[in-house]
C-alpha cells in the first residue's frame, strides 16, 4: 500500500469543517505545517462555484477556493453559490450552499464529496507547486496522502472522504482518526 509514496515524501491533510491544512515530512526530516499564503497555515473550507451550462447534467466552474470564496460577494442576480462546512454533510444527502434565492436549486447535483475534493485538490496543488520550485522546476506529483477524520465517523463518511481524496487526484488515500493522529507524535518523539 505504501509503494505509491513519493521517495520518502509524505503528506497529511486536515480536512476541517471550517478550515483545512496540509503538512509534509521528508524522510529523516521534521514535519512541516505548510504555509498556504499570507503566512497562514490553513485556509477556509469554502468553495464558490458558478454555473456555466444548463445541460443535463449542468456544468460548473470553480470560481474561488479558500479565503477568496469565504469572503466572496454573492449578488442576488449572480449565478454562483458558495459552499462551506461540507465536512458536516459528507456521506449524507441534502447538502446546501448559500447565495441567490435559486442557488440550491441550480446546484442540487453538487455533493459534499465534490466540494471536499476541490478543497483537498487545492491543498495538493499548493504543495506540488512549492515542491517544484524548491526542486528547481522538477515537477513533483504527489500520489498519496493521509487524511484525518473524526473518530466518531461511520464507514459511509469515511468512504466518502476517501472518495474525495481520489477525486482530488490522489492514487492512494489513507485515513487516520484525529485522536490517533495526535498520539502518533508521542511515539515519534521518544
Amino acid at each position: 500500500m505504501r509503494t505509491k509514496w513519493a521517495k520518502g515524501f509524505f503528506v497529511g491533510i486536515d480536512y476541517g469543517t471550517t478550515k483545512s491544512a496540509i503538512a509534509t515530512i521528508e524522510a529523516g526530516g521534521a514535519p512541516q505545517l505548510r504555509n498556504l499564503g499570507a503566512d497562514n497555515p490553513s485556509m477556509p473550507s469554502s468553495v464558490k462555484l458558478s454555473k456555466y451550462s444548463t445541460g443535463n447534467p449542468p456544468r460548473f466552474r470553480i470560481d474561488r477556493v479558500g479565503w477568496w470564496a469565504k469572503y466572496a460577494d454573492v449578488k442576488t442576480n449572480d449565478t454562483s453559490c458558495v459552499f462551506e462546512r461540507s465536512k458536516l454533510d459528507i456521506g449524507k444527502d441534502g447538502f446546501k450552499g448559500y447565495g441567490p434565492q435559486n442557488c440550491n436549486k441550480n446546484y442540487d447535483q453538487v455533493t459534499p464529496e465534490d466540494i471536499a475534493a476541490i478543497i483537498i485538490k487545492r491543498l495538493k496543488n499548493s504543495i506540488e507547486s512549492k515542491q517544484s520550485i524548491e526542486k528547481r522546476n522538477v515537477k513533483t506529483k504527489i500520489k498519496a496522502a493521509t487524511i484525518t477524520v473524526p473518530a466518531s465517523w461511520n464507514p459511509i463518511q469515511r468512504e466518502a472522504t476517501k472518495y474525495a481524496g481520489y477525486l482530488a487526484g490522489f492514487e492512494d488515500v489513507e485515513l487516520i482518526e484525529e485522536p490517533v493522529a495526535a498520539l502518533v507524535t508521542i511515539g515519534a518523539s521518544f
